[in-house]
């Protein structure tokens, strides 16, 4: 069996299939902060948030922060996905381990 999951991706297929993870009990965006860094979901949505709606999002726990993503547009779909992914992704991790 080829393994999918990964923690050091190299290459745009093993980028894809592992740009979402979890740390310190958080989703994780691996490349999407500044200068290509991990930046967590939350702040994420946050600064494309206060992009699109020119408001901030003050300081919230990632735990309650998904009730602020149920608008069904475009972001809040975003973050779901990325929410549900990182699951997949951990399940998976954790039986090919």
């Amino acid at each position: 069996m080829i393994r999918i999951t990964t923690n050091e991706p190299e290459g745009m297929s093993e980028n894809m299939r592992n740009m979402v993870f979890a740390k310190d009990n958080e989703v994780y965006l691996r490349g999407f902060g500044d200068n290509d860094k991990d930046i967590s979901l939350v702040d994420y949505c946050k600064a494309r948030y206060e992009k699109l709606y020119g408001c901030k999002i003050g300081n919230i726990s990632a735990e309650d922060f998904g009730e602020y993503m149920d608008d069904g547009d475009l972001l809040s779909n975003f973050y779901w996905a990325c929410v549900g992914f990182c699951d997949v992704r951990h399940a998976l991790m954790a039986y090919e381990n």
